[in-house]
């Protein structure tokens, strides 16, 4: 059996530990406001750093999992976009001199961007086709998303039935006859 990403990265307590490194390292204190998660949801961005009323840090267990080297790297980047966050508000830039700073201070590069392997944490996004068929006259129309800003060339604007298929040859032979069909029931 497989290592667990549990079994490769900190715990809740190491992680506040080392929150509390950085934050030092910068003479910062801990906003009472920010929490620090792993978010299972993110696929191949390492971390965020979310700016609301609640701040928050979300990690990425399964990338992070595969790269434990980049753990720290990658809290120092997210921590940097709080604090820069707290101390300027929402002027500066997302990487800009004063994110820098605190990188270098915290003795990271300031890197925008990770070149971790992500090979297999992409979501694979299911695509379909939409037939748009006017409920006036029947007309019809194949489109790879929801239009609702089209009209009719006989009826002019008015509701469309829609109907999804999924982006295959098989899909959108479906979409065709389900359009035949309904021209010569309606038509």
């Amino acid at each position: 059996m497989g290592l667990d990403w549990k079994d490769v990265l900190p715990s809740e307590e190491e992680i506040a530990e080392k929150v509390a490194w950085i934050l030092g390292s910068w003479g910062c204190e801990r906003p009472a406001c920010l929490e620090v998660r792993w978010n299972f949801r993110l696929r191949t961005a390492a971390g965020r750093a979310v700016l609301e009323k609640d701040l928050r840090v979300e990690l990425n267990p399964h990338l992070l999992a595969r790269h434990p080297e980049q753990f720290l790297p990658t809290l120092v980047h997210e921590l940097a976009h709080i604090m820069v966050f707290c101390l300027y508000g929402r002027t500066p830039k997302a990487h800009g001199s004063e994110w820098q700073s605190l990188m270098r201070r915290a003795g990271q590069d300031p890197q925008a961007r990770h070149s971790m392997n992500v090979d297999g944490l992409r979501r694979k996004r299911r695509k379909f086709l939409y037939l748009h068929v006017c409920k006036g006259c029947k007309a019809n129309v194949i489109y790879r998303k929801v239009r609702r800003d089209i009209a009719c060339g006989a009826c002019g604007p008015g509701e469309f039935l829609i109907l999804r298929s999924s982006a295959t040859p098989e899909g959108l032979e479906l979409l065709r006859r389900k359009a035949a069909e309904l021209k010569m029931a309606g038509g």
